[in-house]
């Protein structure tokens, strides 16, 4: 195995891995049911720790873009992570605009 398929193995494993902590982060999340347990400040951290997630995974789906002759598999997880960010994007902006003010 050469270098390359190797860093990208590497680099493609880390994407599944970090997909994962973001679906998890986001999982966490207050919903309507739960917001009035959770204070401000526990939201606002919900969302940061969301949002770093997100982009630990932007970035390891950079690094593994920029191989050459990537394989299926890792293109898959690259646009996995493009599709998740575009969706989650939308429920972290209504977390904080919306959610955010009915928290105690």
């Amino acid at each position: 195995m050469n270098c390359q398929s190797t860093l990208e193995q590497e680099l493609s494993t880390a994407l599944y891995r970090l997909i994962g902590d973001l679906n998890a982060e986001v999982s966490l999340l207050p919903t309507w049911r739960t917001v009035e347990r959770w204070s401000r400040r526990e939201v606002f951290t919900a969302v940061i720790r969301c949002k770093d997630a997100m982009v630990d995974a932007q970035k390891c789906a950079i690094r593994l873009s920029r191989l050459d002759d990537i394989d299926a598999y890792s293109a898959s997880w690259i646009d996995e992570i493009i599709e998740r960010c575009d969706e989650y994007q939308d429920l972290l902006s209504f977390v904080e605009d919306e959610l955010v003010n009915h928290a105690s």
